[in-house]
């Protein structure tokens, strides 16, 4: 007898052919996603494709390729393609068929709503095998990066400017070669413009979108200084590990219970402030009810989330920021209905100067500070006058800090971070979420709803296993 095993003859035919089902194990992941994936409805997909010509590549079996990619880090349409031919799991997946890139890829984009759509679907999954209990639910959000570099940001002026230089361009090309636009242009700015008429007509548009995001946010509060032409809607965004770079808010809430994503979407908005409301109602949109408590960061502080919590009878657990220090409190001042202004200590009057009407706020001010004998204990460093600001919701405001100040609210900021933000870890650190691979608002929160619904799919697999045990 040898020492060692030789191996098998590869042209030694075998009396019962080995299928691909043999060489995946009975209780491998890739056959609980095949079977749970059975389950969605991608009638809107398939409606979509025509009867005629040569049959198409089944949408489900796309679709099974990308959710269990995402899940094996496995993005990419190349590397979704090659798996196809070389990974047994996929070949299982897809049924023997081998669906080339661009098939893979023409498919994500083209019905990227309807796989962002797997989202609510997991979710009401989960509310009818009573896994999502919505008891309580934890929100936040986590900044990722866009598909922009720094260096595709401009000012409206240099932007304006490439326009002006492109359009001509486009009107000579119609009448005249490329040699003799070169000789006009004079060989001078146009030398770092692409040559190829189809690529200058793709710069000219993408710099007509970064035209019209600023015009777009000319109309606010905050006109931007700079646009991307790569990705228009992607912001300079500060990450939590420092540094600001063009990035989105990622925005989920998820059902404490489960560990299940109850909602998602993304927003260009640093902050989260203005977030809870739609939350709240993508929660509702995807379970047809509301939670009974919502926890949240500081960062949700705003009082158009206080007022929905109330407006639907939820529980809320958000810190509020500190009361700025100063040794003569609001407390102190008291008002006076008939001047409807406030009397400080020392007699003055602090008359109302500003009203928000939208966030239903009025800032008051007292013009008489210099001189004033308690300046000292009153104003703020470098303050010349005492203002501060009531909101018609104060109330609201004052009960949430007693609230989350309270035993049980320290136990629910601790719940809350050990299952949002350990959701954000799992995705960043060990599915590779570093950043967006696509651009423009909406199909990067199209991405990341499906990415949230790979993660359900994971945590229906686990959930049935353990009841099955």
């Amino acid at each position: 007898m040898g020492k060692f095993r030789e191996p098998k003859d590869r042209r030694q035919v075998t009396l019962l052919p080995r299928t691909v089902d043999e060489f995946v194990p009975e209780r491998d992941l890739v056959r609980y996603v095949d079977s749970l994936a059975d389950e969605f409805d991608l009638s809107r997909i398939e409606s979509q494709y025509s009867e005629k010509g040569r049959p198409a590549y089944s949408p489900r079996v796309l679709a099974k390729l990308l959710i269990y990619g995402k899940m094996r880090k496995v993005v990419s349409s190349r590397e979704l393609a090659r798996a196809t031919r070389e990974n047994l799991r996929f070949i299982f997946l897809a049924g023997g068929e081998r669906p080339d890139f661009r098939t893979i890829s023409d498919f994500r984009k083209r019905f990227a709503p309807e796989l962002a759509d797997l989202l609510r679907q997991t979710v009401r999954i989960g509310v009818t095998e009573g896994l999502i209990d919505l008891k309580t639910v934890a929100a936040d959000g986590t900044i990722v990066r866009a598909s922009a570099g720094a260096g595709s940001f401009h000012s409206k002026a240099q932007i304006e400017k490439l326009v002006n230089r492109l359009e001509p361009d486009f009107a000579k090309d119609a009448e005249q070669d490329a040699d003799a636009e070169d000789e006009d242009a004079g060989g001078d700015d146009d030398d770092c413009l692409p040559e190829d008429p189809q690529e200058r007509q793709e710069l000219l548009e993408k710099a007509r979108r970064a035209l019209k995001e600023y015009e777009e946010r000319a109309k606010g509060s905050k006109p931007l200084k700079r646009v991307s032409l790569t990705d228009p809607e992607s912001r300079f965004i500060e990450s939590s590990t420092g540094g600001r770079t063009p990035s989105y808010n990622a925005q989920a809430s998820l059902d404490t219970t489960s560990r299940m994503v109850v909602s998602g979407h993304v927003t260009k908005a640093p902050s989260d402030g203005n977030e809870l409301p739609r939350i709240l109602e993508e929660i509702e949109e995807n379970t047809g009810r509301n939670p009974q408590e919502a926890l949240a960061d500081r960062g949700y502080h705003g009082f158009d989330g206080l007022r929905e919590l109330e407006k639907r009878g939820i529980t809320g657990y958000i810190p509020q920021p500190k009361e700025r220090s100063s040794s003569l409190p609001r407390a102190a001042f008291r008002y006076e209905e008939s001047e409807n202004a406030y009397r400080c200590p020392s007699g003055k009057l602090l008359h109302l100067r500003r009203v928000d009407v939208k966030n239903r706020v009025r800032t008051y001010v007292c013009e008489e500070c210099a001189g004033c004998s308690l300046a000292s204990q009153c104003l703020q460093p470098g303050a010349k006058r005492r203002r501060f600001s009531v909101s018609e919701d104060d109330a609201l405001k004052q009960a949430m800090r007693q609230r989350t100040q309270t035993d049980e609210g320290l136990e629910k900021a601790r719940l809350r971070s050990s299952t949002i933000e350990l959701l954000f870890a799992h995705l960043k650190f060990n599915r590779g979420l570093r950043h967006f691979l696509v651009r423009g608002r909406k199909a990067v929160e199209d991405a990341w709803r499906f990415t949230l619904a790979t993660y359900n799919i994971e945590v229906l697999i686990r959930a049935r296993l353990l009841k099955a045990v």
